[in-house]
């Protein structure tokens, strides 16, 4: 190693890797997660071997050392100083810049009112009238008139690769009288251990705002206090888990003064590796109580914004998916949302730790807070879909839609 020590020493921020085709070309491509950028780095695969050596401790040239050592390939100085000076104004490294740019993100985002609609204009129409019209084309034909129901499981994907289920899932509240709150547990991505994560902004949407509860948000802070609750807060600020069921809601009732309770579930990989059961997380159990005794006599539906599956290449299996894969993800899947449908909470987790998580079921923890929310109440499945994740059809994404309580 260099004993230089004001040599720079560039460290890759945790990012999203894998391979991709651009004009027929094969790429390796960087993606930040957490949203911060949403720039996209494309390295050609020869020169994606230093990154596996930007962790904070090797210099420029003790890079360019390891890449000769391991590949037997000299990459030039400048080659290797020039990636660094872009993955840096790119936001990718963890640097002084990054950090910096993060605090003003941070500062801006905590002294505003709303959370923006970060992702109208990219995921889905910036246009009101525009975003309508598509909306409305998810929906089946047939329309429901009934009571609101009690919960929806819901996909938190694109709108484009998973319309169908958000239709088929939102349908039953077509017609019907809008709750009083949404309470909508969204995926946290980027979230800590099994921690849920609150934020008193309204957000917002081309159809107008959905406006949180702030008095129920004070409610829950007074009796579990406020440090945990939103010490990951900047987590909602790209986050689209939430953001997509909030379009949804308000595009369903466009002049209703419904409100929002918006919840970030952070990751339960920690129950699922040693096996324990999530109930025994004091912190998580005092968060149901005190959210259910918090909504006694109020007109509630509860949502999970939750995808199912994320398998193939492009989420770092070995080989793409064939369609005796295809088939064997459906049945397992079909498990999962019958054990939700049954409102068996403990039953849903089960089966995907006993699984060892093999599908990597990124909604395992808004899934499971839905259920425990809904304490027995029992649903039906209406949609399921495998959606394409990569150009070559290898990889995909699973999501389902369960109706409660209708």
């Amino acid at each position: 190693m260099s004993d230089v020590p004001d040599e720079p020493r560039p460290r890759l921020r945790p990012l999203e890797v894998f391979r991709t085709r651009v004009d027929g070309r094969d790429l390796v491509a960087l993606r930040d997660p957490t949203g911060i950028t949403d720039h996209v780095a494309l390295l050609p695969p020869r020169l994606a071997m230093p990154l596996g050596f930007m962790d904070g401790s090797n210099s420029i040239s003790d890079i360019q050392a390891e890449v000769m050592r391991h590949a037997g390939q000299l990459l030039p100085l400048e080659h290797i100083t020039e990636m660094v000076r872009r993955l840096d104004e790119a936001l990718l490294l963890d640097s002084p810049s990054f950090r910096a740019y993060v605090a003003g993100i941070e500062q801006d985002f905590r002294s505003a009112v709303t959370r923006p609609a970060v992702h109208a204009g990219k995921s889905y129409p910036g246009d009101a009238k525009d975003l309508a019209a598509m909306l409305d084309g998810f929906f089946p034909a047939h329309s429901d008139h009934g009571a609101a129901p009690r919960g929806i499981l819901a996909p938190h994907i694109d709108f484009h690769r998973g319309g169908r289920s958000y239709g088929h899932a939102y349908q039953p509240l077509r017609g019907v009288p809008a709750p009083d709150l949404f309470v909508v547990f969204g995926t946290d991505h980027n979230g800590g251990d099994y921690r849920f994560t609150l934020t008193r902004k309204d957000y917002d949407t081309p159809a107008g705002p959905l406006c949180t509860d702030g008095a129920l948000v004070d409610e829950l802070c007074r009796r579990l206090g406020a440090d945990g609750l939103f010490s990951d807060e900047l987590h909602h600020r790209s986050e689209h888990s939430i953001e997509f069921q909030a379009v949804m809601i308000r595009h369903l009732f466009p002049g209703a003064d419904v409100r929002l309770l918006p919840v970030l579930c952070g990751s339960m990989h920690r129950f699922i590796g040693d096996g324990t059961d999530p109930r025994r997380h004091a912190d998580a159990e005092g968060f149901f109580t005190a959210l259910g005794e918090s909504l006694r006599g109020r007109r509630v539906c509860f949502v999970a914004g939750a995808d199912l599956a994320h398998v193939g290449p492009r989420f770092g299996d070995k080989q793409p998916l064939g369609d005796p894969d295809r088939g064997a993800l459906r049945e397992a899947d079909a498990h999962l949302l019958e054990r939700a449908a049954a409102g068996d909470a403990g039953g849903f987790f089960s089966a995907i730790a006993g699984a060892r998580d093999r599908h990597r079921v990124c909604g395992t923890s808004a899934i499971y807070a839905l259920l425990r929310m809904l304490d027995g109440a029992t649903g039906r499945v209406v949609a399921y879909d495998q959606c394409p994740a990569d150009d070559d059809g290898g990889s995909l994404v699973s999501i389902g839609g369960v109706v409660f309580g209708v």
